[in-house]
């Protein structure tokens, strides 16, 4: 099934740290999928990132995209006393068939008419 992403207007989209804002994008008909992208004034990407659940494809400018997952269904997340929700670490995760299965999805995937060729060029250029 395609993926239909849309921006997210946010306050969050509307601030500036170190001269880049945030694109949220959420996915029409997979509510586990999220967008976000960081850009510049001129609305170029300085970084981008999609997850999938807990697994996320990130592109950087000097590395490229790189796999990664959160610490969210590890077993060392499990709650408990002490245990803040959420994500607090991204892992590196090099399993090369997720990878090639996750850029299909992105390739199968339809963005906004404006992030359409950025996000395309950078993930499967």
């Amino acid at each position: 099934m395609q993926r239909s992403y849309y921006v997210v207007r946010s306050r969050k989209s509307e601030e500036t740290v170190d001269d880049l804002h945030q694109i949220s994008m959420g996915c029409d008909n997979h509510p586990d999928t999220y967008g976000f992208l960081w850009v510049d004034a001129q609305n170029r990407p300085h970084y981008m990132q999609f997850i999938f659940d807990e697994v996320m494809l990130e592109w950087f400018p000097e590395h490229g995209v790189r796999l990664g997952q959160t610490n969210r269904n590890l077993p060392e997340s499990d709650q408990g006393v002490g245990r803040f929700k959420g994500s607090r670490t991204i892992e590196d995760h090099t399993d090369d068939a997720l990878l090639q299965h996750l850029l299909k999805r992105m390739c199968n995937s339809e963005f906004p008419a404006e992030w359409e060729e950025p996000i395309r060029s950078r993930f499967l250029g």
